[in-house]
């Protein structure tokens, strides 16, 4: 096993006898970027808009139309400041994978930390940062080698302690997990666990130990697959009720073990869900939303989008009928779109939008003491877009 782990320090202000002053924000969204890219060789880097790293994380969705784990299974990574990586493992025709991606950064209140995990078999743990466990959740990616849809591809990420982060493969050797543990101020975390299980029910449920509202409320989830299977025994992961989780797909091979952050959030941010279907043949979809903003993001509810449920086909490996890229195209639209389709392969897209809170507040000037007494040039203003100056 190999970690990458990036460290950071945040600076406090220190004021008379050089006493620090610790303060605590509630969470302040500063900026979002988006964008869409292809990868059909191992890596690609996309440039963005310089963001505070430790304040700032990743989300994006991909589908390709292949049936070659080197190729559908992508990891993602703010890699610096400047710049997003993604990575798979197979190169060469016939596979272009899309990818359509948002990165979120804070101007409080929130501290991300990034890494990567390489060659995770069974348990992993990691040493992390402490955090606060009722206020953190995980989002994860990976790329991942083999030959077919198995136990080696599917992988949970736990917080099991306040300094522990768990990953867990049911077989076999997963190539490399990029991971961000997330310590959000102002949102509650509870963390459930759940199971679909091999020849039973297509359908399980989860439930909270809080009831959550809903409309302020998403889900997180990651599973380990614990044998051989097929797309249409992929899960899609709801909230179903203020209670409820729900795992549910269309076949029913192999054991899925679920472990689910809910996140509610507790300041003015918003969530809404739906699901979409998808009739036969349709590779596009447009969906009416509520307004959304400059703050606003969609999320998949698994594995970077990377979840949904189709009826079609058991007798191929290929993900992209059933792993939906999104993109808010509109300020009252959604589009979902999926890699491939063929006749009868009907499926069904989950999404969340949220609209984190933006309470855009004036500029804030901070000040600082030196040789002894104010310099004439201590005032410093952070403007709207993050960057200082005098």
């Amino acid at each position: 096993m190999r970690v990458k782990k990036n460290i950071f320090v945040t600076a406090t202000l220190v004021l008379l006898f050089g006493l620090p002053i610790q303060c605590a924000w509630g969470a302040e969204f500063l900026k979002k970027q988006t964008g869409t890219v292809t990868i059909s060789g191992t890596s690609v880097s996309v440039a963005i808009d310089a963001v505070c790293k430790n304040q700032s994380f990743l989300v994006f969705s991909a589908t390709t139309d292949d049936d070659d784990p080197g190729d559908f299974h992508v990891g993602g990574e703010i890699t610096d400041e400047t710049t997003l990586t993604f990575y798979k493992v197979t190169t060469g025709s016939p596979s272009v994978t899309t990818i359509k991606w948002q990165v979120f950064e804070f101007a409080s209140g929130v501290s991300v930390q990034h890494g990567s995990t390489a060659g995770v078999n069974g348990t992993d743990n990691i040493t992390i940062s402490a955090v606060t466990l009722a206020n953190s959740f995980v989002i994860a990616s990976g790329r991942k080698d083999g030959t077919t849809l198995g136990n080696d591809d599917g992988y949970t990420v736990d917080l099991t302690t306040t300094t522990n982060l768990q990953l867990i493969v049911a077989g076999g050797t997963y190539t490399e997990i990029y991971w961000q543990v997330i310590e959000y101020a102002d949102a509650t975390v509870q963390k459930v666990t759940g199971l679909l299980t091999d020849g039973g029910l297509p359908t399980a449920t989860s439930a909270l130990g809080t009831p959550v509202v809903e409309g302020k409320t998403m889900v997180i989830s990651n599973h380990t697959i614990d044998t051989n299977i097929f797309p249409d025994d992929l899960p899609r992961t709801e909230l179903t009720g203020p209670s409820t989780v729900t795992y549910t797909r269309d076949g029913t091979s192999g054991n899925l073990n679920f472990v689910t952050f809910v996140v509610e959030f507790t300041d003015n941010t918003v969530v809404e869900r739906g699901l979409l279907a998808f009739p036969n043949n349709d590779v596009s979809e447009v969906v009416a939303i509520g307004n959304t903003s400059a703050s606003s993001g969609v999320f998949g509810p698994g594995q970077f989008g990377r979840q949904g449920s189709t009826d079609r086909p058991t007798n191929s490996d290929n993900t992209g009928y059933v792993w939906f890229t999104y993109e808010i195209t509109g300020i009252n639209e959604l589009t979902i779109e999926r890699a491939t389709s063929i006749g009868g392969d009907n499926a069904f897209a989950p999404y969340e939008i949220v609209t984190f809170e933006d309470a855009n507040p004036a500029n804030t000037t901070y000040y600082s003491l030196a040789s002894g007494a104010w310099d004439a040039n201590t005032s410093w203003s952070l403007t709207s877009d993050g960057s200082s100056g005098a």
